[in-house]
């Protein structure tokens, strides 16, 4: 009979990496992360112009109202993506 020899040994993981999945997800999670931040300032500089003009044409106060309430969504979405970026780098950095 042929003998086998079993070995064991360990594996060691240096710090900061992981396996490759990981770690091209934490990449995928970086981009659109970066993404974010390119554009959502660009869209809410958009509506916040078409909103200007909104703001300059209306005649009503009830349309001026609505038209202050559409600039503070617009606001408060940007500190939300603002917020979601830095959690998410805060968690990476965590992990990594």
């Amino acid at each position: 009979m042929n003998n086998i020899l079993l070995s064991t040994s360990s594996v060691s993981i240096p710090g900061g990496a992981g396996p490759g999945f990981i770690t091209q997800l934490t990449g995928i999670v970086e981009q659109i992360a970066g993404w974010a931040l390119i554009i959502a300032p660009s869209i809410a500089l958009v509506l916040l112009v078409i909103g200007g003009i909104k703001y300059m044409n209306a005649n009503d106060k009830h349309k001026r109202d609505e038209v202050i309430d559409r600039f503070k969504n617009i606001f408060i979405g940007l500190v939300i993506v603002f917020s979601a970026v830095q959690i998410i780098n805060f968690v990476l950095k965590m992990f990594s």
